[in-house]
């Protein structure tokens, strides 16, 4: 894990679900090419690569994720939450603290033609780059905007919703 991995270029893991079969690619983020890193063995300890925290769909505060992550005795984790960064910083000051290594990443839903939904997992990125914020702050604009399409048409059968009160189920 800390065999220089944190000098190296962000790497991207790609999900793709289609008819009940999982398939990842990996895809260094420079070259496109496969992984370079070394195995490691169970004797380093165990890390967790793929954790969600409540700034997307996961039911733990990034305190509380990092507390689950030391009584499980992980060494390292990788925070990979839905479309955004805002729980690294988070992360990162509990996880220092506990002595757990953590890999900044991300989850980022795409859909494609071949696949259908893609997730595209990134570690290593950098949370406060200006590029990556602004995508995401529009996937999340085109994202609130298919909400009010979809509570329009709902409303037009008879169905009011109002977004206020789908967000705070959300």
């Amino acid at each position: 894990w800390s065999r220089g991995f944190e000098s190296r270029p962000p790497l991207f893991l790609l999900k793709a679900q289609r008819r009940q079969a999982l398939r990842f690619f990996c895809v260094n983020a420079m070259t496109a090419s496969l992984p370079y890193w070394e195995p490691i063995s169970p004797d380093d300890g165990f890390i967790d690569l793929h954790l969600h925290t409540i700034h997307s769909d996961g039911r733990y505060t990034p305190q509380s994720l990092v507390a689950a992550a030391a009584r499980k005795g992980l060494r390292a984790i990788a925070v990979t939450d839905h479309d955004t960064v805002s729980g690294i910083r988070e992360t990162a000051d509990f996880a220092a603290k506990a002595g757990i290594e953590l890999l900044s990443g991300i989850e980022i839903s795409t859909m494609t033609e071949e696949y259908g939904e893609l997730h595209l997992l990134g570690y290593g990125i950098d949370p406060n780059h200006a590029g990556l914020r602004d995508a995401l702050e529009h996937q999340k604009q085109m994202r609130l905007r298919r909400i009010e399409q979809v509570l329009e048409r709902l409303s037009e059968l008879g169905i009011v919703i109002s977004i206020e009160t789908l967000l705070r189920q959300a």
